[in-house]
C-alpha cells in the first residue's frame, strides 16, 4: 500500500470515529438525569460603634478679652437602630468634667474652661450615662454631635505660651 493510500485510509478511520464519538455524545447528553440543591447565602452585621473627634482650637487670650468659646464635633458612625450614649471624659489635667484645665505656658499653669452639648452653654457635657452623655440612634451613617467650649478668661492671665488638654470619647452601646 502506497502512502497515499495509507493516508486515505487513516482518515478514513479518524473521521469515522469523530463521527461515532459525535454520535454517542449526543446520545449521551440526550439520556442525561439531572440533580439540583441548593444553598442559602447569609451575613450577620453585628451592632457597633465607632468614633472619631475633631480637634478644638480656642481662640488666642488677649488681655482684656472677658470669654473664649470654640465648637468641634464628635462623630459617631453606628448600625441602623443601635441606641448609644457619647460621653467626653474630664481631660488629662482634671478630674472634674464641669471644670476641665488648660496646662501649659513656662510655669506649667492652668486655664479653667468647660465643655457643653449647646451653644448656650448650660448643660456640661460629661461621663456619666443618662445624666450629662448625649443620646441618639444610630442610622448607618455617620452622625455629627457639636461640642461646645467656653471658659471664662481668669482676672490675672497665665504667662505667654501654649495650653492644652486631651479629652477620651466614650460611646456606650
Amino acid at each position: 500500500m502506497n502512502s497515499r493510500n495509507r493516508y486515505k485510509n487513516s482518515l478514513c478511520h479518524y473521521l469515522s470515529a469523530l463521527c461515532s464519538a459525535g454520535m454517542l455524545s449526543v446520545s449521551a447528553g440526550a439520556s442525561a438525569a439531572e440533580a439540583t440543591s441548593s444553598f442559602s447565602v447569609s451575613v450577620v452585621i453585628a451592632s457597633g460603634c465607632v468614633v472619631s473627634a475633631d480637634n478644638m482650637l480656642l481662640p488666642p487670650l488677649a488681655v482684656g478679652d472677658a470669654s473664649m468659646a470654640q465648637s468641634s464635633f464628635v462623630r459617631v458612625l453606628c448600625t441602623n437602630g443601635t441606641a448609644y450614649q457619647v460621653g467626653l471624659g474630664p481631660g488629662s489635667n482634671s478630674t472634674d468634667v464641669a471644670v476641665r484645665r488648660l496646662l501649659g505656658g513656662p510655669l506649667s499653669e492652668t486655664i479653667d474652661y468647660s465643655l457643653y452639648q449647646t451653644a448656650a452653654h448650660v448643660l456640661v457635657w460629661g461621663n456619666t450615662q443618662g445624666v450629662n452623655t448625649i443620646g441618639g440612634t444610630g442610622d448607618g451613617s455617620q452622625q455629627a454631635l457639636t461640642i461646645y467650649g467656653y471658659g471664662v478668661v481668669p482676672e490675672v492671665l497665665p504667662s505667654a505660651g501654649t495650653y492644652s488638654d486631651v479629652i477620651n470619647v466614650y460611646v456606650y452601646y
